[in-house]
């Protein structure tokens, strides 16, 4: 029929239909089918969860250079604890670790670098934009600092610490040859015939001077007894670990969780790590350790002295003795009968 379509109808696809235009609309043009886009844009979008971990790899990274940054300066933390357990426990005569010092610009990376990698570019370029003319001579500055006079003034501090580690050295051999004197002040004048024992108590220091005869210094020597053990006993008491104990809890509770968490939980680890390291230590006296000159320990009180000394007097030395009469007449090979 002239002037007249048919169009499919869904209830009755055999049914004539005018024209759209018959009644004054316009023509509906179908869709056109979707065409494969060109490569690379011929897969799916992505998930809106893959974006947003894409988005998240920089702040992941940040966030892992941040947790490892942390981890360094806890452990150089507990590595400076321990040296101060350490350096407490044992007093030794030289010159204790110099503090480092306090200098300007030791954050590591910069803020500039950090706020750019955390997609913050644009304000990074507007800063320079306008700043420039404060941030070239404050960067000139920076680098001046951090390159040339921190890497002098470090020397020198070093320089000024090796010349006072010296200095103690010196202030503890002169005092250990003056205890020295001391003590051959205190002895007989005459050589010995046999073994004798010099001792001397300085407060609550116990000193004492060992001397053997020229028989029983080549037994000593040829049969090597001085790593022979005299004593092994634990190197605190009970009381003392108590009250070490008692005081770094008191120092741990003092510490501010809110203002220092870091150094809180490196405070109340130490109190058990502490507690336990003591318990393990012992105090070995040995025979050669009785042989140097100057034999010198240090206690709390006058009293631990005074016991220690009649220990040396009634334990110690006698057993020095008998080991030592036990090898004079020691053969390598003998002939035994029965």
């Amino acid at each position: 029929m002239q002037g007249r379509q048919i169009v499919e109808s869904p209830q009755n696809p055999d049914v004539e239909h005018p024209p759209l235009a018959a009644y004054g609309f316009a023509e509906r043009v179908p869709d056109p089918e979707p065409q494969p886009k060109p490569y690379p844009f011929d897969r799916d979008d992505a998930p809106a969860s893959l974006i947003g971990q894409t988005k998240t790899l920089r702040h992941q990274r940040r966030e892992a250079k941040r947790q490892a940054k942390e981890e360094r300066r806890v452990a150089a933390e507990l590595e400076e604890e321990r040296k101060r357990q350490e350096a407490q426990a044992v007093p030794q005569a030289v010159a204790p670790p110099a503090p480092p010092p306090t200098r300007l610009f030791q954050r590591e990376g910069s803020v500039l670098v950090d706020m750019w990698w955390d997609d913050g570019w644009v304000l990074v370029l507007l800063i320079w934009a306008f700043c420039w003319p404060i941030m070239i001579p404050y960067f000139l500055f920076k680098w001046t600092y951090k390159y040339i006079y921190a890497p002098i003034d470090d020397a020198r501090q070093t320089k000024h610490h090796q010349e006072y580690s010296t200095y103690i050295k010196e202030q503890a051999l002169t005092a250990e040859q003056e205890l020295v004197q001391r003590l051959r002040d205190a002895a007989p004048k005459a050589p010995p015939e046999r073994m004798r024992a010099t001792i001397l108590i300085e407060d609550t220091t116990v000193n004492m001077m060992v001397e053997l005869s020229e028989t029983e210094r080549a037994i000593v020597y040829e049969h090597q007894l001085d790593f022979i053990e005299l004593e092994n006993v634990p190197l605190y008491s009970a009381d003392e670990i108590a009250r070490n104990k008692y005081q770094l809890k008191k120092d741990a509770e003092a510490v501010s969780v809110r203002a220092q968490p870091a150094l809180k939980a490196i405070s109340e680890a130490i109190v058990n790590d502490v507690e336990t390291l003591q318990k393990s230590e012992r105090r070995i006296t040995t025979i050669g350790d009785l042989l140097i000159v100057p034999y010198s320990r240090m206690f709390e009180s006058v009293y631990a002295a005074k016991q220690h000394s009649d220990v040396l007097k009634q334990k110690h030395l006698p057993k020095l003795k008998q080991i030592i009469e036990q090898f004079a007449d020691y053969r390598p090979a003998e002939t035994v009968e029965f």
